[in-house]
């Protein structure tokens, strides 16, 4: 017949058992606390542009824009033959917006040169690939350059001219709304025009 454990067998046994918790919860905090210490953060995607593009490619970076509008800005006024140009495309819509890469020296705009009372593209992309497509997220913008002496116009070291020379020009950016490998890019912006002197 079992006799009841005594008082002092009783609290030697809640004893072991708090220390048994006690030790459990530091192991468990020991390894939360190591994790922290390794400095890896886990931040959940959320939002509608969370799965819409490769990570790879980002959504540009965070930039004052127009609201309700895209636009293209250019870095100087003027340029001088053979300058490399900067274009600022950013998105003040309340959606991501997306263009692939394959326009004039394999970015997402396309110079323009005035001929007459006529607009000629300027293309050059030959990187021999399928263009990715490159989004921009709302309230945020991507800067490209388009370089006159690149081998995408097809200038080599024994044709070293610039592509394109004097001239009024301007940047046109063709995007689409709706993600995808072959994005309709049914929506065109403008910068304003701009000359190229000697």
């Amino acid at each position: 017949m079992l006799r009841p454990a005594s008082k002092h067998s009783q609290r030697a046994m809640v004893f072991v058992c708090c220390l048994l918790i006690a030790a459990g919860c530091a192991s468990a905090r020991g390894g939360a606390d190591s994790t922290r210490s390794s400095g890896v953060r886990v931040t959940p995607h959320s939002g509608p542009e969370a799965t819409s593009a490769p990570p790879s490619l980002g959504f540009g970076t965070p930039s004052q824009t127009t609201a309700g509008k895209v636009t293209v800005t250019l870095d100087r006024p003027a340029y001088t033959v053979g300058q490399t140009l900067g274009a600022t495309v950013a998105n003040g819509l309340e959606a991501a917006i997306y263009s692939a890469d394959s326009k004039s020296d394999c970015s997402i705009v396309t110079l323009e040169r005035r001929d007459g009372t006529a607009w000629q593209s300027i293309q050059g992309c030959r990187l021999g690939r399928v263009p990715l497509v490159m989004p921009i997220g709302s309230g945020r913008a991507r800067t490209v350059s388009v370089n006159p002496r690149s081998v995408h116009f097809g200038v080599t070291t024994s044709t070293p001219d610039p592509a394109f020379g004097v001239g009024t020009y301007r940047v046109k950016f063709s995007y689409g709304l709706v993600p995808g490998q072959e994005v309709e890019e049914s929506k065109v912006v403008y910068s304003p025009e701009f000359s190229i002197g000697g």
